[in-house]
């Protein structure tokens, strides 16, 4: 719910002050901001942010259909446009896999202390 609640607020700050930055980005960077800085529970985004990562397969599925239906286009321009999409969706898939690597990493850091007892 957090999730869908900053990026509520961050579409309407971009609508009202006409900023040239997606409301994505700026609920992403408020949100993270609000999570380093201990004033939003991790407990509050976890539902959210698991259903995402659970679907992400479904992210990758719409540029593939794309090269599918735009398949003239593809052969009258061949090279060019089959390699800056390859390497759209590679650099999607390993900035996705890196961030999901590096929040496991943290949360197994975080469940560690959690267990370890209080010295």
């Amino acid at each position: 719910m957090a999730i869908i609640a900053l990026w509520l607020l961050a579409q309407q700050v971009v609508q009202r002050t006409h900023l040239a930055l997606p409301a994505g980005i700026l609920g992403l960077a408020c949100m993270l901001a609000l999570l380093f800085g201990g004033l939003l529970p991790t407990r509050y985004v976890e539902e959210g942010a698991e259903m995402l990562l659970g679907e992400m397969t479904l992210f990758f599925i719409p540029p593939l259909l794309s090269i599918i239906s735009l398949w003239p286009l593809l052969m009258a321009q061949g090279f060019r446009l089959a390699l800056a999409l390859v390497l759209g969706c590679l650099s999607v898939m390993v900035c996705t896999a890196l961030v999901v690597d590096r929040v496991f990493q943290l949360e197994q850091r975080r469940h560690a202390m959690e267990q370890s007892p209080n010295e």
